[in-house]
């Protein structure tokens, strides 16, 4: 009967140890919900939720928002014509896509282009597409606007002109050209690609001629003009914008 009654007592004390593990398990199972790890690296925006406000679980705000900037994702628009040379250069390898400030004169960051849209928007005529930028100075910032710039083609020895002193007429796009007497001509020229301040252009016009840049609206074949001259043209990588 003792043996009887001491093995009863092991037995009770057993099932007292496994109940005392089961409670450490769930303690630790709820301290584990007191420290929320992120599931991936970013910046955490301003908290949502101050020590001593009450939360609930079916809450949907969250307590912070994480944000990842490395790499940081880009979207924007291209003119539905510039679609065909993307795809091209995309099939030959990566494209690289460089963003630059909103006043086009700093480079913030060279990335690649990851996708295109499936579908072109009828209203605006236009495509977007996305790039990646490796961020590594935080130089691109979540909801920032920069403008990107697409290198879908490189071209040695071309001629240049200033994207300004572009212009549409009836027939396509021309340029008023400066001739010796210093009267202007309309030219009618065919338009390349451009990296924004330049564009490649091919047509009645020649190495050193010049061309007017502004004001085009005050201006018809035959007008006198008086010359500026210009600063040294950069050299510039061809691209569409």
């Amino acid at each position: 009967q003792v043996l009887q009654e001491q093995q009863a007592l092991v037995a009770q004390l057993a099932a007292q140890v496994k109940g005392d593990q089961a409670n450490i398990e769930n303690a630790r199972t709820q301290l584990g919900y007191t420290t929320i790890t992120a599931p991936i690296q970013g910046i955490t925006g301003i908290r949502r939720v101050d020590p001593g406000n009450i939360v609930r679980a079916t809450d949907t705000t969250g307590i912070v928002v994480l944000t990842q900037v490395q790499p940081i994702a880009c979207i924007f628009t291209l003119p539905e014509d510039a679609l065909p040379a993307l795809a091209g250069a995309l099939s030959a390898g990566p494209v690289t896509v460089t963003a630059l400030s909103r006043d086009d004169k700093t480079d913030l960051d060279r990335g690649t282009v990851a996708l295109i849209d499936n579908q072109i928007d009828q209203t605006t005529g236009t495509i977007r597409v996305k790039a990646t930028f490796p961020n590594p100075h935080h130089t691109l910032w979540p909801g920032e606007f920069v403008n990107a710039r697409v290198l879908v083609q490189t071209e040695r020895k071309a001629l240049t002109i200033p994207t300004a002193a572009l212009d549409r007429g009836p027939d396509g796009m021309f340029a008023y050209v400066v001739k010796p007497d210093s009267t202007v001509e309309a030219r009618p020229l065919q338009v390349g690609g451009t990296n924004g301040a330049l564009t490649v252009v091919s047509g009645a016009i020649h190495d050193g001629e010049r061309v007017v840049t502004s004001n085009q609206y005050r201006l018809q074949p035959g007008v006198r003009v008086n010359g500026v001259a210009p600063a040294p043209a950069p050299v510039a990588e061809v691209a569409r914008d």
